[in-house]
């Protein structure tokens, strides 16, 4: 069966059934468009090696895993033989964990603008390590219990965070909600990180502010 339209019975069979399918179909496309009138059969792990090498890091490894199904499919379908054997691309952190000094510091300059809705969101999100998108979503009257729950996230399904005591407080009695339109309040902290500082941008934005707590939420201790 020729590429193309393996590709398009892979996409009906598979990839319409799964969330992240349009994706996964995109990549298949364009990673496979110099063999789509190719046989399946004809394609080898030297071809599929060759195409996988013009890319790095995290997307060489999302190809590599598209490739790796779209090929097992194939041979369940009697269209080829392959067992594709591709190297892994090397990915590297995007952020550098921070400190729990460089965390006090931060909650302290949550407060420096006087704002509460920005300082309760900028210390709930030290405190529960969310991502700013799954936390806007977040009132008080969302809470469950001790516990606060977020009826969306990244992957498009709830789930509750459990709260220290600190958090809890924020989240029960000073959170009624981000509606937040003026992005003004976190413009730029400098926190003392060996030999540099950690920057939160001028721009502001929220999710700049999460991007400066880079991965908090590995091995975050409650409050």
């Amino acid at each position: 069966m020729r590429i193309d339209t393996a590709l398009e019975q892979y996409k009906i069979d598979h990839l319409d059934t799964i969330k992240t399918g349009d994706e996964r179909h995109r990549q298949l496309v364009r990673i496979l468009e110099s063999f789509s009138c190719s046989e399946m059969h004809e394609v080898t792990n030297p071809d599929l090696t060759r195409v996988l090498g013009t890319f790095s890091g995290s997307t060489r490894n999302r190809y590599r895993a598209a490739l790796t199904h779209f090929w097992k499919w194939g041979r369940a379908h009697g269209y080829c033989d392959l067992h594709p054997t591709l190297m892994p691309g090397k990915e590297t952190p995007r952020d550098n964990v921070l400190s729990m000094a460089q965390l006090r510091t931060l909650y302290r300059m949550a407060t420096y603008k006087e704002d509460m809705m920005w300082s309760t969101y900028g210390r709930l999100m030290i405190l529960t390590g969310q991502r700013d998108g799954d936390l806007m979503n977040f009132h008080t009257e969302r809470m469950q219990g001790e516990d606060m729950y977020l009826p969306t996230s990244k992957n498009g399904t709830p789930h509750i965070v459990v709260l220290g005591p600190r958090a809890q407080g924020l989240a029960r009695f000073a959170c009624f909600g981000f509606t937040i339109e003026n992005h003004g309040p976190f413009q730029t902290a400098l926190v003392p990180a060996g030999g540099c500082s950690l920057v939160i941008p001028a721009t502001g934005h929220p999710a700049q502010f999460h991007h400066a707590l880079g991965r908090c939420r590995r091995g975050r201790k409650r409050h």
